[in-house]
């Protein structure tokens, strides 16, 4: 836990510019507050990486990671490669192990004490609460920056809906429902 904290106190410092160091310290500061699964941070890094990604490529990255499976594995990875774009597999590592780097530490800081911390009902009642609110922030991130920026007009919003009711009453295979709208997205 100490570790984790040293490093987070470490980026804090760091700036963001082009550098690796930036680079890295840009997402251990955002893979530290990840709870709940990455669409929740979509939206911080968004905002952390600035003039970096161009609205385009943070949504084709976004809607490219969609698709295969660990969404944040694949958006840090993207975003780091765009990141350094001289040396893009740098970047890509770099984002990468500083995204997921967080987790890891915390989970081997309280592993040996979690099966009697989940005991606790004050511990139950606050992980209730806290899950609860990833859910609102999961439905913020889908709005801004996906819904916003996605959909101009009611045709947009029309394969929307399509899209979404196709997949719930034919469950066809995601990759099926990917090519048709991209497809979709040409016409």
């Amino acid at each position: 836990m100490l570790l984790f904290i040293c490093i987070f106190l470490i980026s804090l410092g760091l700036s963001q510019g082009d550098s690796v160091a930036g680079l890295f310290a840009t997402f251990y500061k955002n893979g530290s507050v990840v709870f709940g699964g990455g669409h929740v941070v979509l939206p911080l890094l968004q905002t952390s990486i600035g003039a970096t990604l161009t609205e385009q490529q943070f949504l084709f990255g976004y809607a490219a990671a969609q698709g295969v499976p660990g969404p944040m594995f694949t958006m840090a990875t993207f975003m780091g490669a765009q990141w350094i774009e001289n040396a893009p597999l740098i970047g890509a590592a770099v984002a990468t192990l500083a995204i997921f780097l967080p987790g890891f530490l915390l989970i081997l800081a309280i592993n040996h004490s979690w099966q009697s911390l989940a005991q606790h009902p004050k511990f139950i009642g606050a992980s209730a609460g806290i899950n609860a609110a990833v859910v609102g922030f999961l439905i913020v991130a889908l709005y801004d920056p996906v819904f916003i920026n996605a959909v101009h007009n009611y045709i947009d919003l029309g394969l929307v809906v399509i899209g979404f009711l196709g997949l719930k009453l034919f469950n066809p295979p995601i990759l099926l429902l990917i090519s048709i709208f991209i497809l979709l997205g040409f016409i």
